[in-house]
């Protein structure tokens, strides 16, 4: 994925998990009014403001340097490790130290931020939630430096629902009110340490230390941000103080309400400036002037899409309070447009300020606009407040901003003319609020504080005019986003993905403690064996053949098969089978208390506790293609399962066992035993085949052809080309050849529903897709044709001939995936189109067709010896009998 895609889908991904969390925030709007009076809402927000203050004094701002040093030390794993673990470990003791401080002068606290708050348990549960909720801030930093944006975003949407949990159980349950709510937040917080610790162990991402030079380097960097970081905050938090001192607590429960619509637009930012940062560094230190136009190009789209969210909010927030609130909130409304105002402007700000944390030197300038900014909030607070209350702080902080971003405009402007457009930004800016405050006009002149369809249908007309104006006056800018196909795919495709990829995540974790619930309750039970082949589809593969197995040497083992359609398996699957449907919650009961699972197919979704074990035997053991973290269809950073809860690992040969260990980043116990499924053709039993062709209703001494094309992704659920092979003169030729009788078996991939350009009705091709096990139809063939399918290196056991027909090679590697190995340097017969085929057939004789199949299986390195069932059922009862 490029380096713009990452900015894009981790833009995405951030906005929509802190808009979703915004957004549950207000679905549980009308629970938490119920329960929660405007005076609570007011000491939860004093509470909160004094946290989030004292958070950047404890932690010194380092949360800017854990993201900013990332791009510096990510080459060098074992500094980054020291640099995290140095910054954890001093953020710790600075917190431990301010908590000892804030009980000390826990009386100057009482008396001047928190007039009319008690000290305890109020005041103290905040200073308890200080020292832990600034190493929160610092690993989700670590995570955005390195942008994780899909872990980030699992990790934060996790946090907020389980805080939402605790909020409801303590002030709907126990009653505690403002209380409830602040002992949830340091509940979460102590959580989240411990989690912390874990993750950074587990990715070997820390060395605890205390390294000086690192600290001061980091510093260096973070101190001077301190005031930047802080003014804001202050300036926040000393509006609330205003307001409680000249009114009431209700009155900063009622403006916290307002802020936290208004806030909406700041959620959008900030969620965008997290993912684009990264990119903005990586893209300045290119120096390519190309990939800066691009700079300007995201940000001018970015700042279209801002604008229409600021009018969204601007205009429908008074029906969503009075939708969402009791008539005690209700008047909060009329301030939220204010604060949609300053935020407005503020988005000019976040493009700027990227300039000033680039340059190391100008970053130690930022504190001269948030300080002047902040000094007037508070300024303008001080003297507002007392004679308009709570809209006295919203104006201040309208200007607050507009001064803040001022500043930063012309710093940023001295150090690096990266292309914006200031005229062009705010055009976009005081467009958007003039249409607000048009749509605005009735509702704060006629229609105040009730609720008017005649206004809401006003609104939505002011809106649709301003889509109209967006589109005629930025026609150019709209017109190349629609038309270019990388943005289309990026926005439109990919980001669907990702959201469908967060949606797994959650799911994901519900299943996990799901499987966690029902282990704890039900037990494993050491004679439970669970077996599943690929994910749920079919009963075959090398599960059936351990399967089988285990039931004639350990008849007392519990076997239960996952299936995705066990009514359809009823005739293939043995009675003794317990068949479970697969993704139900019976199946995941039977995996969380079976002793041993058995896959061919990667897992996905699951808990695996201590005591259980894990056999992955895959199903392509000598496959062309690459796959999983060897394939460029996964991200690096994707985490399989079997990389670390995967117990045993069953490969055929020395091929298959290097594949695993790249393409699962295994490292854990191979047994090279052969693969389960090919005892058959080792054994190549004709009493077995008998049977086979019984099934199919082929005579017996009928040869047998078997087409086996492999699947192309853009088939997948569709008719797939059988490439122009023309296999009845290939019949023709077999049966000249040979004076024998030929048919010829196709069955095309599982994943598409079958092959066009194959004769129909014709007697001598017979289709058997969905003939239950691959392994049996290699079995009764006498000469096998395929593509880039694993089954050739498995015929080869068989001494019979087989040739690659490969008429579309460079399209599969360019539209597919490419190979483990160069095709045309193997022992691999291979044929471009028919004739090549027919030629190849025409030279073919017993010898050379013996010594091409021991040339193939000595170039996979075979280990195939045709009791590799029985070794793993061994494995498996060794295991069973150990169990307590």
């Amino acid at each position: 994925m490029g380096a713009k895609s990452k900015v894009l889908e981790n833009s995405v991904l951030y906005t929509f998990s802190s808009l979703l969390v915004k957004a549950m925030g207000f679905l549980l709007l009308p629970i938490y009014t119920l329960f929660l009076t405007p005076e609570d809402y007011g000491i939860i927000n004093l509470a909160n403001g004094f946290i989030q203050v004292a958070t950047f004094v404890i932690a010194f701002s380092l949360y800017s340097a854990v993201m900013r040093f990332y791009e510096d030390y990510k080459e060098d794993l074992e500094k980054l490790k020291r640099f995290y673990g140095t910054v954890i470990t001093f953020v710790f003791l600075s917190g431990v130290f301010a908590l000892c401080i804030g009980l000390i002068l826990r009386h100057f606290l009482f008396s001047t931020f928190f007039e009319g708050v008690v000290f305890y348990p109020v005041i103290l549960v905040s200073l308890l939630t200080l020292l832990f909720i600034s190493l929160y801030s610092v690993h989700q930093n670590i995570m955005q430096g390195m942008q994780q944006g899909k872990k980030l975003t699992t990790v934060n949407l996790i946090v907020f629902f389980l805080q939402v949990c605790l909020n409801l159980f303590f002030i709907s349950v126990i009653n505690l009110g403002a209380l409830g709510v602040l002992i949830a937040n340091l509940i979460i917080n102590i959580s989240y340490f411990v989690y912390m610790i874990i993750d950074l162990k587990k990715n070997n991402l820390v060395t605890f230390c205390l390294d000086r030079s690192l600290l001061l380097n980091a510093l260096k960097y973070s101190i001077p941000l301190m005031p930047h970081n802080l003014s804001t905050h202050i300036a926040s938090f000393a509006a609330r103080v205003f307001i409680n001192t000249s009114g009431t607590l209700s009155l900063v429960g009622l403006y916290s309400i307002a802020s936290q619509f208004g806030s909406l637009i700041d959620t959008v930012q900030s969620s965008v400036y997290h993912a684009f940062a990264p990119w903005f560094y990586e893209t300045m230190n290119s120096n390519n002037k190309e990939k800066r136009k691009e700079i300007i190009n995201l940000s001018n789209f970015l700042l279209i899409i801002y604008s229409i969210i600021y009018l969204i909010i601007g205009l429908f927030s008074q029906e969503l309070i009075m939708l969402m609130t009791n008539k005690n909130y209700e008047s909060s409304w009329t301030v939220v447009p204010i604060l949609v105002a300053a935020f407005t402007f503020k988005s000019i700000y976040y493009f700027y300020i990227n300039i000033l944390f680039y340059y190391k030197d100008a970053s130690k300038k930022i504190f001269l606009a948030t300080i002047t900014g902040s000094f007037a909030d508070i300024i303008f607070s001080y003297f507002m407040i007392p004679k308009y209350g709570m809209y006295g702080a919203a104006f201040a902080f309208l200007i607050a901003k507009i001064i803040v971003t001022a500043i930063v405009v012309i710093i940023s402007k001295s150090y690096d003319d990266i292309g914006y457009k200031l005229s062009y930004m705010l055009k976009i800016i005081i467009c958007s609020l003039m249409f607000m405050v048009v749509g605005l006009y009735f509702s704060y002149t006629k229609y105040l504080n009730v609720f008017s369809i005649f206004n809401f249908n006003y609104k939505l007309m002011v809106l649709f005019s301003y889509f109209i104006c967006v589109f005629i006056t930025n026609k150019k800018i709209v017109i190349n986003i629609l038309n270019n196909k990388v943005s289309r795919s990026i926005f439109i495709i990919n980001k669907l993905k990702e959201i469908r990829n967060l949606k797994i995540c959650i799911i994901s974790f519900c299943i996990k403690s799901y499987m966690v619930l029902m282990n704890k309750i039900f037990k494993v039970k050491k004679n439970k064996v669970v077996f599943k082949s690929f994910g749920g589809k079919s009963y075959s593969d090398n599960p059936k053949a351990i399967s089988e197995k285990l039931k004639q040497q350990y008849p007392e083992a519990e076997i239960v098969w996952l299936i995705n359609e066990p009514f359809t398996k009823m005739l293939v699957i043995p009675s003794y089978v317990k068949v479970v449907k697969s993704k139900s919650f019976k199946a995941l009961k039977e995996l969380a208390t079976a002793k041993i699972w058995v896959d061919n197919f990667c897992k996905n979704y699951v808990y695996k506790s201590k005591n259980q074990i894990y056999i992955q035997t895959w199903h392509g053991d000598r496959g062309f293609k690459k796959i999983l973290l060897d394939s460029p269809f996964v991200d690096s950073n994707y985490k399989l399962i079997e990389s670390d809860n995967c117990d045993l690992m069953i490969a055929g040969s020395d091929y298959g066992e290097k594949k695993y260990r790249t393409a699962f980043a295994y490292n854990g116990e191979i047994l090279k035993i052969g693969c389960p499924r090919n005892d058959l053709l080792v054994k190549n039993r004709n009493a077995k085949k008998f049977i086979i062709k019984s099934n199919l209703n082929l005579m017996y001494n009928t040869k047998v052809l078997l087409y086996a094309p492999t699947l192309r992704r853009d088939s997948e659920n569709k008719l797939q080309s059988s490439r122009d092979i023309d296999i009845l003169s290939i019949l023709n030729l077999l049966e000249s050849k040979t004076r024998c009788k030929w048919i010829c078996i196709v069955r095309a991939h599982s994943a598409v529903k079958g092959l066009y350009g194959i004769p129909k009705n014709e007697k001598k091709i017979m289709d058997v897709t969905h003939y239950e096990d691959m392994t049996e139809l290699l079995l009764i063939s006498d000469f096998l044709i395929t593509d880039y399918s694993s089954c050739a290196g498995d015929f080869a056991l068989l001494n019979k001939p087989i040739i690659l027909f490969q008429p579309d090679r460079e399209e599969y590697v360019q539209n597919d995936r490419s190979f483990y190995f160069e095709i045309d340097n193997s022992p691999f017969l291979v044929a471009k189109d028919n004739d090549e085929i027919l030629k190849l057939l025409m030279s073919f004789d017993k010898d050379l067709i013996q010594q091409n199949c021991k040339d193939l299986l000595n170039f996979y390195g075979a280990k195939e010896s045709g009791e590799a069932s029985e070794t793993v059922v061994e494995y498996i009862i060794s295991k069973i009998s150990s169990a307590k």
